[in-house]
């Protein structure tokens, strides 16, 4: 009876604290917290990075097909708005909306050096106003670069133009979205998929995959998918297969050796029964202490429990001795 009582306590710390755990991908709740390297890009990635940021690669031989093959995953993301609610970004903003640079254009000129900040803004002064706008028309009329007379006919006060070291922006084909000769290029889907389940962020990536694979069908191209929702995804849903096929293997292995070595089937589900309420008070524990646990922690562990299975043979074959 009092082993009863302890089993049906047991159960029951096991289905509440279940009820309480949750599996994520974050890597980072594997790492002790009081470590300042952790700490510290930790708060880097929550505020300098975007968690819900799918990145869609499209490969090929041939540029042409490439840029057609973006525009119709492009094309096909946006139409289907709950995936990327906040939009695909394919090109640099200042190519589709110059009017983005505003904000690259304050957040490179407040970072430059106080001097040089200084002579920016003289340079907009009404006295120097005038110069260096014939400035700019000379340097227009004189550059042979296509990107720096785009660029600096929408910013004639030099702010973004001055900012970029060594001209690197205005080499063809280097924009971050594309290599030189256009046979790769990258798009940037933003996702909702920041702070969600792994299983929506799963179903989340699920669609984006489905949908730029069926856009790009006839083209000679090939996808890639990554980012950090694609990491979390596979990640987790690799685990969570793994654990499921382990830990079935495990009880389907040892069922089937008890019951050759002893043909009894009543001690045979005693020890399946004892493994699975093992495994669940375990889990359930882990929701009462932690709260949620991450796919791949829930790995380690189901590699350490299934040592119980070696155990539970042993310990019962030393009862038969006592």
């Amino acid at each position: 009876m009092r082993l009863q009582g302890v089993a049906a306590v047991l159960v029951a710390v096991a289905l509440v604290g279940l009820a309480r755990l949750s599996f994520e991908g974050d890597v980072f709740d594997l790492l002790p917290d009081d470590l300042p390297q952790v700490r510290g890009l930790r708060v880097f990635l929550e505020h300098f990075s975007n968690p819900g940021q799918m990145v869609v690669t499209v490969s090929g031989e041939d540029a042409d097909v490439v840029d057609n093959a973006v525009r119709r995953i492009a094309l096909r993301l946006d139409e289907a708005g709950h995936l990327a609610p906040g939009g695909v970004v394919d090109a640099p903003p200042w190519k589709k909306n110059p009017a983005d640079l505003v904000e690259m254009a304050a957040f490179l000129s407040l970072n430059r050096p106080p001097v040089e900040f200084q002579n920016i803004f003289d340079g907009m002064s009404s006295v120097r106003r005038s110069k260096t706008l014939e400035e700019t028309l000379q340097r227009l009329g004189e550059s042979v670069s296509p990107a720096e007379v785009a660029l600096l006919s929408n910013d004639p006060y030099r702010l973004v133009v001055d900012a970029v070291p060594d001209g690197m922006g205005f080499r063809e084909g280097v924009d971050g979205f594309s290599n030189a000769d256009g046979t790769f290029r990258v798009l940037y889907v933003e996702t909702d998929a920041a702070g969600r389940g792994y299983r929506e962020i799963g179903r989340i990536v699920d669609g984006v995959i489905d949908i730029s694979t069926r856009a790009v069908e006839g083209l000679d191209v090939v996808l890639g998918f990554t980012g950090e929702p694609a990491f979390v995804a596979g990640i987790s849903r690799a685990m969570q297969r793994d654990m499921a096929l382990s830990g079935g293997v495990a009880l389907v292995l040892v069922g089937l050796i008890f019951w050759l070595c002893y043909r009894r089937v009543r001690p045979l589900a005693a020890l399946i029964f004892l493994l699975l309420l093992t495994f669940a008070v375990t889990l359930g524990a882990a929701g009462f202490i932690a709260g949620n646990l991450t796919a791949i922690g829930a790995g380690c562990a189901a590699i350490l429990i299934g040592l119980s299975v070696d155990y539970g043979y042993f310990i019962f074959e030393k009862s038969r001795t006592f």
